[in-house]
């Protein structure tokens, strides 16, 4: 599931992880139990997901490597952790 930053982020990193892991274009949008919490120092909000949430929206596209063991999902998971780790500014 893809949301924030990591979906409409266009700077080259977040969206070379998109085109080089995900498919995208073959993304299903799902309804999820999003929240905004708070305000931080660039102007963004801190998501979270919660039963009393007002709701939002997701993408759940497929990853392009289609057979997963446990060094290919530690790289995944890896990749995933590299691009989180940008600074909000980027």
């Amino acid at each position: 599931m893809v949301i924030g930053f990591l979906y409409w982020k266009r700077e080259s990193i977040r969206e070379g992880w998109r085109k080089a892991r995900l498919q995208m274009e073959h993304g299903i949008p799902v309804k999820v139990p999003l929240h905004y919490w708070r305000k931080s120092k660039s102007k963004t909000f801190t998501m979270t997901f919660g039963p009393k949430s007002g709701g939002g929206y997701a993408i759940v596209p497929p990853c392009r490597e289609t057979r997963m063991d446990g060094p290919k999902l530690q790289a995944e998971a890896e990749a995933l952790w590299g691009v989180e780790l940008i600074p909000l500014q980027s």
